[in-house]
């Protein structure tokens, strides 16, 4: 006994045997050998041993928990719980075997009952802070991030230095938007235990919140050398980076971590790989291998709310399809911008909207338009995956749509719950989800050509024209933006790149700084990065002989309707590869600038070439780098091309499907209709094309 408690697992192991060649049914060997050999890693046989002690002496709670802990720790809950059970019937006020009850029940996502566990764990012993902090990450997980607080707060009282009592304080922090508190707590953890990797993520993620982006890159380069192959690091690694146009080792790191995601490993976010990788197909794995980690099927869990193949149960008579929206971004973001027409132009007769919302609750008039052009919103940020997923069913929803995929805040663990017998993506992420639970994708010819439906989930169902939709009805300020006001030369031409930096490569920065070295007096008008991006891109721009000051650096407008005005200063709007400009191509061409874009393989680098080609500018799509170049260069010398260019746009902005609200809305529908129908003829989901309807 005193070898195993110096740590000397090894030889106490040899004792334990020796002993048990004589007495084989000494339960303290039996208990201490199966104990070494869990704490070796050796569970299987430390569980048999352990097996062997309880059958001997059932009354024994001590062994029983040790068996709980090993049968927890090899992920077998149900075993855990009915040895915990056995010996709460025994020592109902036993709080060891509460607190690990509710591990167990953590495991299964049955957070409600393993918060009564640790309850009575901790009514049992007040100080138990192990206790306290699972709790609380119970309560996170049900979306209780406030009540959460206040038991941590209890956790550390009892034990100040707890580093995971701190760590999941910081995450409780982020659930609630407090980032510069989480970074305090993450490093209070990391100052309580130096090793604690998961707090050295949690820092590197708090740091990408609040936009230290180069301090994130320190955190996770820390992170990827002291534990390589840590979840996402070398993704985000990569992603801290490139946000501050740090293109130093993008090589190197964008081999590692394409390496990675073939190999099956989680190295790195979804959404954050669609700034890699153009391959459709590496998009899927990432994706899929993200999906698998974080937001697994629960149709096999122990309760679900629904069999894996949902029961085709339609309405017994016909009646209005039922669309639910989700999101956590109803408000003064991107996709609310896009869509809230589209919401207030479906067809009452046949359709009935409902939005669940998450977060964003106060965030201005965006926000309230939407709430109001809904039929019902329900507000489900203190709801939890599973209860959501449960108001679906309640409210007899046909139609589940994720606007958000893999992006910020997403809560893709509602889907996983199966809601409505039809779930669908669209909108907030351009790629696939990777999740088997996930029925259709809606795209476009373009974004998903035929033939690469292999590369998706989902079944892929192409609107006609473009998949993104757009408002007509978008107002521009009509007051006069001058050159001078926007920091531009009051002559030469300007080429525009609002695009989020991160989306910037060396090759694409490299082709517009050989376009100002060939086109005199132009400059390049660039959204203000981080203060790191900005230093990094003029070095680039000087170590290449351009002018620092031929570098125009946009600042941030409050009104979004000044921001659309500015860009009829520009000639030419420059767009991105691999990730194309998605809303911020289509702010342009509805403010009237020409945007030039370069096809890409994947759904993020073609949704530039979608606008144009649905906008009647096909003349603008380059199918390589190279012709990208010469287009650009082409254009910026011809100024009658361009003016040709302007007046073209300026009609079709009027005629085109491109800007057609209410046509684009009859045509998703139409989808949504051939989506229903086919559930309730009792059909599979499968690949719908959507025929273009006559011009509103």
């Amino acid at each position: 006994m005193d070898l195993h408690q110096r740590g000397q697992t090894g030889a106490a192991d040899t004792l334990y045997r020796l002993i048990l060649s004589v007495f084989p049914t000494c339960i303290d060997a039996l208990h201490f050998r199966g104990l070494a050999a869990t704490q070796r890693g050796a569970l299987d046989e430390g569980i048999a041993l352990l097996r062997r002690a309880v059958d001997l002496h059932p009354a024994a709670t001590e062994i029983q928990c040790n068996l709980a802990r090993a049968l927890i720790d090899k992920r077998e809950p149900a075993g855990a719980i009915a040895c915990c059970d056995a010996v709460i019937e025994r020592d109902p006020v036993n709080p060891h075997a509460w607190f690990l009850r509710g591990n167990a029940l953590q495991l299964t996502d049955a957070h409600e009952e393993a918060i009564a566990s640790y309850d009575r764990a901790v009514r049992e012993a007040p100080s138990f802070a192990a206790a306290l902090n699972n709790l609380a990450h119970s309560l996170r997980m049900l979306r209780r991030p406030t009540v959460a607080l206040g038991v941590l707060a209890r956790a550390l009282a009892c034990q100040p230095a707890y580093a995971m009592a701190l760590n999941n304080l910081g995450l409780a922090l982020l659930d609630l938007d407090r980032v510069a508190e989480a970074l305090h707590s993450f490093e209070g953890a990391l100052t309580a235990r130096a090793d604690l990797t998961e707090a050295l993520a949690n820092r590197g993620a708090a740091l990408l919140r609040l936009k230290r982006y180069a301090e994130a890159g320190e955190a996770f380069e820390r992170l990827d050398a002291v534990a390589p192959g840590f979840e996402c690091a070398l993704g985000n690694l990569l992603f801290a980076r490139r946000n501050c146009c740090d293109w130093s080792m993008a090589d190197e790191l964008g081999a590692r971590l394409t390496k990675a995601v073939q190999r099956g490993e989680l190295q790195d976010m979804p959404l954050s790989f669609l700034y890699l990788s153009d391959s459709p197909q590496l998009q899927f794995m990432c994706a899929r291998v993200f999906v698998r980690a974080r937001y697994p099927a629960k149709t096999s869990s122990a309760r679900p709310l629904a069999p894996a193949c949902i029961a085709r149960c339609p309405p017994a008579e016909p009646r209005r399809i039922r669309i639910a929206y989700l999101s956590g971004d109803f408000g003064e973001h991107a996709v609310s911008h896009l869509l809230a027409a589209v919401i207030e132009g479906h067809d009452r007769d046949r359709f009935d909207t409902l939005g669940i919302g998450w977060g964003r609750q106060n965030e201005g008039p965006m926000r309230r338009r939407l709430e109001a052009a809904f039929d019902v919103f329900v507000d489900a940020t203190e709801l939890s995956d599973l209860k959501i997923a449960a108001r679906l069913r309640e409210l007899e929803v046909d139609i589940a749509v994720d606007l958000m995929g893999h992006t910020q805040g997403q809560r893709t663990g509602i889907f996983a719950h199966r809601g409505a017998p039809v779930q669908v993506g669209y909108l907030g992420y351009p790629g696939t989800s990777g999740a088997p639970y996930m029925d259709y994708l809606i795209g476009d010819p373009v974004v998903i050509p035929v033939g690469e439906e292999e590369s998706y989930s989902e079944q892929v169902v192409r609107l006609p024209h473009c998949y993104l939709p757009t408002d007509g009805r978008r107002t521009i300020d009509g007051e006069s933006i001058t050159r001078q006001a926007a920091g531009l030369p009051q002559s030469g031409f300007v080429f525009c790149a609002f695009n989020n930096p991160a989306k910037f490569t060396r090759e694409m920065f490299g082709i517009w700084i050989k376009l100002l070295q060939r086109v005199p007096d132009s400059v390049l008008w660039l959204r203000t990065p981080v203060a790191e991006a900005r230093e990094n891109l003029l070095r680039e721009a000087t170590s290449a002989g351009v002018e620092p000051e031929r570098l125009v650096f946009a600042e941030t407008l409050e009104s979004s309707d000044a921001h659309l005005a500015r860009h009829r200063l520009a000639d030419l709007f420059l767009d991105t590869l691999p990730y194309n400009a998605h809303t911020t191509a289509c702010d342009a061409l509805w403010a009237g600038l020409p945007v030039l874009t370069c096809r890409g393989r994947s759904f993020a680098g073609r949704v530039g070439a979608s606008l144009l080609t649905a906008l009647g500018l096909p003349e603008l799509i380059a199918d390589s780098l190279e012709d990208y170049e010469s287009i650009a260069l082409d254009l910026a010398r011809h100024p009658q091309k361009m003016t040709s260019l302007r007046e073209k746009l300026a009609v079709l902005r009027g005629t085109s499907p491109l800007f057609d609200t209410a046509r684009y809305t009859r045509h998703l529908e139409s989808a949504y209709t051939a989506m229903s129908t086919r559930y309730r003829d009792g059909l599979p989901p499968a690949a719908l094309c959507i025929e273009a309807c006559s011009q509103q």
